[in-house]
């Protein structure tokens, strides 16, 4: 008997034969609420050619539950090193730049659509549990590519993400998940850090806020 992923892998190579290559914006599939419990996840990410990974990148995801998180970027190949801290109480969003000790605020804006929210995805009827937390998994197929994601129930967070395309695929894929509360220092701006001031209201977009995009992941 094939697998979910199989049939979905197949699938994937059908369409990508058959449809021609369109140029298409695909949004990440995210929650836009904050975690009711606490977490720290850690997430390797990859983009593919082919069967051969020609980049990977790591992200740590927290959330404390009471609406603050955090999400840790390391691209070590381009030496990028990012945070951003989404404080949902306040309404504030704090991306950290540790390499020059600075940071800027601004002002927290809507994420992403969730993939659950689209009419053009649909859930597989059996469940999954990944690494003891209920889950179910999404599909959505727009011709191609298709995107395959896994979302934890209780969390509120995706666990993993995979997009077939016809070059290849992209995607992530939690490999560790804790359900503890982090440490309160996680979502504090640090100390020394110099804020960076905004010279233009045009400096503060909703598209610098979700930059770099696997920060919202």
């Amino acid at each position: 008997m094939k697998t979910l992923w199989s049939k979905t892998l197949v699938a994937a190579l059908v369409c990508c034969l058959s449809a021609p290559a369109v140029a298409a914006a695909y949004e990440t599939p995210v929650l836009t609420k904050p975690s009711k419990k606490p977490y720290e996840i850690k997430i390797i990410g990859f983009r593919a050619f082919g069967k051969k990974r020609i980049e990977e990148f790591t992200i740590q995801k927290y959330s404390d539950g009471h609406g603050l998180e955090r999400t840790d970027l390391n691209r070590s190949a381009f030496g990028v090193n990012i945070s951003k801290i989404l404080d949902f109480n306040k309404g504030k969003v704090y991306t950290l730049y540790p390499a020059a000790r600075q940071y800027k605020v601004a002002k927290l804006a809507a994420g992403p659509v969730a993939i659950t929210d689209m009419k053009i995805a649909t859930k597989e009827k059996s469940a999954k549990v990944v690494f003891g937390v209920k889950c179910s998994t999404w599909i959505m197929r727009t011709a191609c590519p298709i995107t395959m994601c896994t979302i934890a129930d209780d969390l509120g967070v995706v666990l993993s993400k995979v997009v077939h395309h016809n070059l290849g695929q992209t995607g992530f894929e939690a490999v560790s998940l804790k359900l503890k509360a982090p440490a309160p220092a996680l979502f504090m701006v640090p100390k020394d850090y110099v804020e960076i001031k905004r010279t233009s209201p045009s400096t503060s977009t909703s598209a610098d806020q979700n930059e770099p995009l696997e920060l919202s992941l």
